[in-house]
């Protein structure tokens, strides 16, 4: 990866020695960027929330997209919201960028961001 986004406060203090560590002793830099917990876990998943409103988030068609759709739409009643916690994350990361350009499509080959892009791993669902 290029960047990583986590959480401040509590979970950087938890998970920031053991990451630096990790990073050494495999030889690998990532740039870290600490976000801020502001707010409820809700309030944190606008964001995400909104952009998946617009059609900006696209998802592959494979089991481990249903589950975080499932988490997704059951949010803040679900059982489990890891998916939601990390959702979330993501839409406050980008929320810090400006829209890019879009890039002209490949002139071979399959065409990046579409379904047939997004399920080239082969574990499709249904």
């Amino acid at each position: 990866p290029v960047m990583w986004y986590a959480e401040s406060g509590v979970i950087r203090r938890a998970v920031e020695p053991w990451l630096w560590a990790r990073m050494r002793s495999r030889g690998v830099r990532v740039a870290v960027q600490w976000l801020p917990s502001v707010a409820d876990k809700v309030a944190r998943a606008r964001s995400f929330q909104a952009r998946m409103g617009t059609g900006e988030v696209h998802w592959p068609r494979t089991a481990w997209a249903e589950r975080v759709i499932d988490q997704l739409l059951r949010f803040p009643h679900g059982r489990h919201d890891d998916a939601v916690d990390a959702c979330s994350l993501l839409g406050r990361a980008f929320d810090l960028y400006p829209p890019g350009r879009p890039q002209a499509p490949a002139r071979r080959g399959v065409r990046p961001f579409t379904w047939e892009w997004l399920e080239l791993d082969g574990t499709q669902v249904g």
